[in-house]
């Protein structure tokens, strides 16, 4: 297990420091010579006004008859946000930093990440050695070690957001006094930012001895409140971080790579990353998490991107043996419900319906403005998926029948008003393809193949969760499993048949959302290696290659990496990790949307430095599915491993079906294996050739009861 990293300094951006975060507060330690930041985010400081509520006006039958008349001002008008000051998204709001400045015989040189401890240590010259811990129960930041002849500064970030990234418009504003703010009531241990309608937030410090102490707090009254605040030492600090990290640190599978020492790098600093991001006393992460620049407010406002983004950044819950942290996602979800049922009676005039928007704030409330990402209801879909593989993982059965269930149910309750029947089967005459042609006129079609993914998952679940529950099985999902296509087919004159996105519709150009390959991964509503799939599957791979990644951003590539281990191409899945690596990560291992340098994709070097945690926790659990993925009920070992590896190893994954598999691989063959069951379940296994430990097979089958371990080799 690899548990610190190193980095020299320079780190000269925001975005290239040392992390450490709590799931609320989110702390990044760059700087360069003489210079060292500590800059601080929070996941609570929404300023909520702007969105888009759902209205009557918004219902499918009147979006599709807008569509087909292509009425592009009719349904502009559907989608709009009215707000009346003006402001159209909700957005997180920068916070501030601390600046440490060093005397003329220190420099900066290096910093030290400990992930069992969580503790980040900068040293420099002079024996400067400066630890930095933040707590897990509140939002305190502690510093030891600051020399007397460090000179320390407290700049809220009113004094650092300046415009520099407005001509890209990721943000709606670029300065808090663009988005209406006024300026911080200052004082000297701090500063109070008011909010136009939300509580003020507020950073209060102290220096004592050789330790600096920081908290945060929203609606703090004035300064006399401020100096009422104790302050927490950095020992007591230092010891529940480490209580924290080390228990995580120590329920994360281990794996072991050494052909291929990046793939165990990637793991280890995203699973620490994920434990930082994720704390069960937090809040659950959305785009940037907690960790927000504070100098210009949250790219695409810090949201939650729930067609992909929200579901990559928490996946590596499934597989870390963190399911408190996971939990977070859900509990978010589920406290929108109201709303989401009020989405659907809108969309769809179903009151017990589930709808939820692509981009909402941390109330559930939407973005407004982009209809395709709207009316995208495998949104709402891919989280009921999550749910599910979290109840079968961790086999939560009682979240399973008390919320799950109903929430499946209200999802598929939207589905059903949106099938129609043609020639007397069930098809579905509106979809998008997430961001295919943005929200284009043109930016839809019958039956994509996302949405048949998405709905053929959630009746599969469906009918798998009744049978558990001892719940009657609805015939209209038997017939969707039976009678609609996994996928939509689009026959090339030339080359033969291939997935498209919808109906006539083929893949023709470079894009980043995979999304016409969704049965494949996440859906998994068709089997890729399947011998009745295998020329489609091909055909379209072999299309999906010669458009290439030229359109590509970070998180499209982990999840392209799923899908070729899925096929069967793990060479391809490995490179395409070292690949996410080298092209979507800084110096100081922080995960882009777009490259730093130009000559790989379009989406590079052009709007600033833009983070986004997907891609990283998207790379982590892309290196799970390279030792073992589920395919209905069938786990599949070491498909994304390399046969020339000459040796790996995993050890205490914890898979589909409740069980906990650890295993060793060499040269493509299985050497030992352990499973142990969590509950009464039949173990179902594949490799990827034949085994004398299957007998000669390459599958083997056997049923288990809860405590029980199967050794081989």
């Amino acid at each position: 297990m690899i548990t610190k990293i190193t980095r020299e300094f320079p780190l000269p951006r925001i975005q290239t420091g040392a992390v450490l975060g709590n799931g609320e507060t989110g702390i990044m330690v760059w700087g360069e010579n003489h210079t060292l930041n500590i800059t601080m985010g929070n996941a609570t400081m929404w300023d909520h006004r702007g969105g888009c509520e759902w209205n009557r006006g918004q219902e499918f039958s009147l979006l599709a008859d807008a569509l087909n008349r292509k009425d592009m001002d009719a349904i502009k008008e559907m989608f709009k946000s009215d707000n009346p000051d003006g402001i159209r998204r909700a957005t997180l709001i920068p916070l501030g930093r601390i600046v440490l400045t060093l005397p003329g015989n220190m420099i900066l040189e290096k910093v030290e990440t400990d992930f069992l401890t969580g503790v980040v240590t900068v040293r420099g010259s002079s024996g400067l050695e400066i630890r930095i811990a933040i707590a897990m129960s509140k939002q305190d930041l502690a510093l030891s070690g600051v020399p007397n002849n460090v000179t320390a500064e407290l700049k809220p970030a009113w004094d650092l957001t300046d415009g520099k990234y407005a001509k890209f418009h990721i943000c709606e504003a670029d300065t808090l006094a663009e988005r209406g703010f006024i300026p911080p009531v200052r004082f000297g241990c701090g500063f109070i930012q008011p909010f136009p309608a939300d509580p003020s937030a507020a950073l209060v410090w102290e220096r004592k001895n050789d330790e600096i102490h920081c908290v945060f707090r929203r609606n703090l009254a004035d300064e006399s409140a401020a100096k009422k605040i104790p302050f927490t030492s950095f020992s007591d600090i230092q010891s529940e971080s480490e209580e924290y990290y080390g228990s995580f640190m120590k329920r994360v599978p281990e794996i072991f790579t050494p052909d291929f020492p990046v793939i165990e790098q990637i793991y280890y600093e995203w699973a620490y990353r994920y434990a930082a991001t994720t704390n069960p006393k937090g809040i659950s992460p959305g785009l940037q998490g907690a960790f927000l620049e504070d100098d210009r407010l949250a790219p695409w406002s810090g949201d939650y991107h729930f067609n992909i983004n929200a579901q990559m950044i928490n996946s590596p819950g499934l597989k870390l043996n963190s399911p408190a942290n996971v939990r977070k996602l859900f509990d978010l979800v589920l406290s929108w419900k109201d709303k989401l049922h009020y989405n659907a009676e809108c969309f769809v005039r179903e009151p017990e319906g589930i709808m939820l928007s692509h981009a909402v704030d941390d109330r559930g409330k939407a973005m407004g403005g982009f209809w395709t990402g709207a009316i995208d209801h495998a949104c709402s879909a891919w989280v009921a998926k999550l749910m599910v593989e979290y109840c079968d993982i961790y086999s939560d059965m009682d979240f399973l029948k008390d919320q799950v269930y109903d929430f499946m149910l209200g999802v598929m309750r939207v589905y059903q008003k949106l099938l129609a029947r043609r020639d007397g089967k069930l098809y579905l005459p509106v979809t998008i393809s997430p961001e295919y042609r943005d929200s284009r006129i043109d930016a839809w079609g019958a039956n994509s193949s996302f949405q048949l993914a998405a709905l053929h998952n959630l009746a599969g679940n469906l009918i798998k969760v009744s049978r558990i529950l001892g719940k009657p099985i609805d015939p209209l999902w038997t017939e969707i499993q039976e009678t609609v296509p996994d996928c939509t087919v689009y026959e090339d004159p030339d080359s033969g048949p291939e997935i498209a996105l919808w109906e006539g519709l083929p893949l023709r150009e470079s894009h980043r959302h995979h999304s016409h390959l969704a049965g494949i991964f996440p859906f998994k509503s068709m089997d890729p290696i399947a011998p009745e799939n295998l020329l489609l599957v091909k055909r379209s791979m072999d299309m999906w290659t010669r458009l290439g990644m030229g359109s590509w951003t970070g998180w499209c590539v982990p999840w392209a990496s799923v899908i070729r281990t899925r096929c069967g191409y793990p060479d391809m899945a490995v490179w395409l990790l070292e690949t996410w690596k080298r092209i979507f990560t800084n110096q100081g291992g922080a995960s882009l949307h777009d490259s730093p340098f130009r000559g790989f994709t379009e989406w590079a070097d052009f709007r600033g430095e833009v983070m986004q945690l997907d891609g990283g926790m998207g790379a982590v659990f892309a290196v799970s599915e390279l030792f073992v993925h589920e395919y209905q009920g069938e786990l599949r070992c070491f498909f994304g491993i390399p046969r020339q590896w000459r040796h790996t190893e995993i050890t205490g994954l914890h898979t589909a079906g409740g069980f906990v598999l650890s295993g060793t691989y060499e040269r493509g063959q299985l050497v030992r294996l352990r499973v142990k069951a969590s509950r009464d379940n039949t173990l179902r296994l594949r490799l990827s050739a034949p085994s004398p430990l299957f007998d000669g097979s390459d599958r083997m089958e056997k049923s288990m009861k809860a405590g029980e371990e199967l050794l081989l080799g």
